[in-house]
């Protein structure tokens, strides 16, 4: 539709009425932000309908108007080619605007730069090749930019890390200027693709494999430069799927003119985290029909377009399928999805939101859908290629869209799995990842629900009907314990005080009168093992009724665990509480954790002990332990802001230090006992359970590897273990 069909006159004649201000704004943010979104063969009318309207209002909205289009070069990747021909026909007629554009755009890569924005840089970056495709920039300027991108090459004050992201950026721009140059500047591109080929000869690769979510492929900056050769010795440099509106407007581009490009600056960056491109690249699909190239373009599309809208799925979703291009994109959008829900050493985002993704996707691009279960299958059959990490990930992310559409799945496909008595290791695995997705469902819905709409194979690998396991029970008791399941008690001595305490609890008596009925318990009772059941037990009605429960009853807490033995033995007594319900288990210890009750190096060393080396397969131990790491970090950031602000103050460097101390050695006890475990005869000859904890060690030195490298420094045995699983 044109803009004229839309009420509005891109002439600029006489209107009926005048708009307000904020009315003209919203008028213009509209029309500038949807061209293009339905590409056609009327996009070049539209644009020029809408650089007339531009032209009309750039007097007094010429802020607005770049704000606007700076805020749409850097969130619709694919509409780059679009803005860059409106700056350009606008600067044919008004150079001063064209100008601003230029100076604006690198301060904005400057910013970016300094405010390590990366995904927005990139896209900021493309735009040069646009500015130059317009004629707002000499072709100069893009030589000027790839040089002082791939300065620091010829140093030695560089990382790997940064010295990946800038050839990225380089790389990644090359198919916007690539045609463009290898018509008039040939010799000068292919000494560019020669100087990065030099780099890739001594670049270090020795990273893939601790950082490969799935089958061995090339990483992510191999895989470029090979998109890259391709689209010169296949393609000519030319890309279908990026836009050229440029081309319609030559006639009026060519009479503009050109600006000088200021100068780009690569601030100190010493303490910059760059982006990994060592791990290895998600593959799916390798055979689509389309060029190597395009499937490329339409992955940075659909990345950034992810990225860009994180904050609302709909609008990401939406967007995910207005790419101009000519061929069916299913596969591509499915292991694209995947791939950053599978991301390593994180996500960068929460899986759930990619998960929503596929939600809204099954709805409005129902095509999508058997590349989808495709995906799954492949992914449910290759599952000993999967990291452990990335297996958990999958279960997670396959249990929360299956919770979306009535748990529906072709199960009958994956029975044969569960019946029999094969113990090869793809089996056990199949079946510890189907288990995981049962867990997983259980808790986003209810046991009963599931046993209804699964195969009575599946029964059997369902986690127990969640209740309190509240062992101090007796019938003749006054004092109610509920409606839920419990145990009967054999020591009556327990029974009795059990009572006591809960009538205490119940009558809501002074705390001094509670602490003083707890001193004079008998020495034979366990005591912590007492007040944390029965806390657990008036708590059980709801989260909320727990956590009024312990945040009234700390100072208690505190008063009757004095030694590390008594916090161990708190943490016995919760799982036994709650060990018919692992969600439970992790939010209960995670409340205990953030009261300050218990410590978060208690948790890792009550699982590393070799009575409890049994639970460590189990999916809430790891999120116990992660949650425990959570809260370590969370105190050091809090501290490292305050001796920010407040830089002289030693009371805080103290904390700060202790803080450090305490997090390393959590760490130490965290890498200690999982190579203990690795090494112990009983995991040995258990192969899921080897490689299961392999990857939880894997998964540890990945996650938190900036906190762990002083201990491996300083430790050449943890050190060789790492390296060692590194390569696995």
């Amino acid at each position: 539709m044109s803009y004229q069909n839309r009420g509005f006159n891109p002439r600029g004649g006489n209107r009926g009425h005048v708009d307000s201000n904020e009315d003209l704004k919203n008028r213009l943010t509209s029309l500038i932000i949807k061209i293009g979104d339905k590409p056609s063969s009327a996009i070049e009318s539209n644009i020029d309908g809408l650089v007339n309207a531009l032209l009309h209002d750039i007097t007094t909205q010429k802020e607005a108007i770049q704000n606007i289009l700076f805020k749409c070069i850097s969130q619709l990747p694919y509409k780059t080619p679009i803005y860059g021909t409106i700056v350009g026909i606008i600067n044919a007629k008004n150079a001063e605007f064209g100008k601003e554009v230029v100076c604006r755009l690198v301060d904005e890569i400057n910013s970016a730069l300094l405010k390590k924005q990366f995904n927005q840089l990139k896209l900021l970056i493309r735009f040069i090749p646009e500015l130059i495709n317009a004629n707002v920039l000499p072709i100069t300027a893009i030589f000027e930019l790839f040089e002082t991108l791939l300065s620091f090459l010829n140093s030695n004050s560089y990382t790997q890390n940064k010295s990946d992201y800038y050839v990225y950026l380089v790389l990644a721009t090359l198919p916007w200027i690539g045609e463009r140059l290898s018509k008039t500047n040939l010799g000068q591109l292919n000494a560019l693709v020669e100087e990065v080929e030099s780099y890739f000869s001594t670049r270090s690769n020795s990273e893939k494999k601790f950082y490969q979510p799935y089958k061995e492929s090339d990483d992510k900056l191999e895989s470029i430069l090979k998109y890259i050769k391709s689209l010169r010795d296949e393609s000519n440099w030319h890309v279908d799927s990026i836009l050229q509106p440029y081309l319609h407007f030559q006639e009026v581009l060519n009479t503009a003119t050109q600006h000088i490009l200021p100068p780009i600056v690569i601030p100190d960056d010493s303490k910059y985290e760059y982006p990994l491109f060592t791990g290895s690249c998600f593959r799916l699909i390798d055979d689509l029909p389309m060029k190597p190239i395009e499937k490329f373009i339409v992955e940075e599309y659909l990345v950034d377009i992810m990225y860009f809208f994180n904050s609302n799925h709909r609008e990401a979703s939406r967007f995910l399928y207005s790419l101009p291009v000519t061929f069916e994109i299913d596969e591509i959008v499915v292991e694209c999805i995947l791939s950053e829900i599978f991301r390593l050493p994180e996500s960068t985002f929460k899986p759930i939101y990619y998960s929503v993704l596929f939600i809204d996707l099954f709805k409005t691009q129902q095509s999508i859908i058997p590349a989808f279960a495709f995906a799954t299958n492949h992914l449910f059959e290759t599952l000993d290629q999967l990291d452990i990490e990335i297996i958990d990930r999958f279960a997670g992310a396959f249990a929360h869209h299956l919770s979306n559409f009535d748990y529906k799945w072709i199960w009958n496909d994956w029975e044969p799995i569960l019946v029999g008595d094969s113990a090869d290791q793809s089996t056990l695995l199949k079946r510890y990842f189907i288990k995981r997705v049962l867990e997983s469902i259980v808790r986003l819905s209810y046991l009963e629900k599931i046993k209804s709409v699964l195969p009575l194979e599946y029964h059997a690998y369902l986690p127990p009907s969640v209740s309190p396991c509240f062992k101090f029970y007796q019938e003749t008791t006054d004092v109610s314990m509920g409606d839920k399941t419990v145990e009967p008690m054999e020591n009556k001595e327990l029974v009795s005080e059990s009572h006591k305490l809960l009538l205490l609890f119940t009558t809501k008596e002074p705390l001094d009168g509670i602490i003083s009925h707890i001193a004079n318990i008998p020495a034979s009772v366990n005591v912590v093992e007492l007040l944390t059941k029965c806390i657990l037990h008036i708590g059980v009605t709801s989260f909320s009724h727990l956590t009024y429960a312990i945040e009234r009853y700390i100072t208690l807490f505190k008063a009757v665990f004095k030694t590390p033995a008594d916090h161990q033995e708190c943490i016995r007594s919760i799982l036994e509480f709650w060990r018919n319900s692992q969600q439970h288990q992790v939010i209960v210890i995670d409340k205990f954790v953030t009261f300050k009750i218990l410590n978060p190096q208690d948790t890792i060393q009550y699982f590393f002990r070799p009575e409890n080396y049994s639970q460590i397969t189990e999916t809430s131990t790891w999120e116990i332990i992660h949650n425990s790491i959570q809260k370590t970090m969370i105190v050091i950031d809090v501290l490292s802001q305050d001796l920010e602000a407040n830089k002289d103050s030693a009371e805080i460097q103290q904390k700060l230090d202790s803080a450090l101390q305490e997090q390393q050695q959590l760490f130490i006890t965290l890498l200690n006992g999982l190579n203990d475990q690795i090494q112990s005869s009983v995991v040995q000859s258990h192969p899921l359970n080897l490689k299961l904890i392999t990857g939880y060690l894997k998964s540890v030195s990945r996650k938190y590897f900036n906190q762990i490298k002083p201990i491996l420094l300083n430790n050449s045995a943890l050190m060789q273990i790492i390296n060692k699983i590194s390569n696995q």
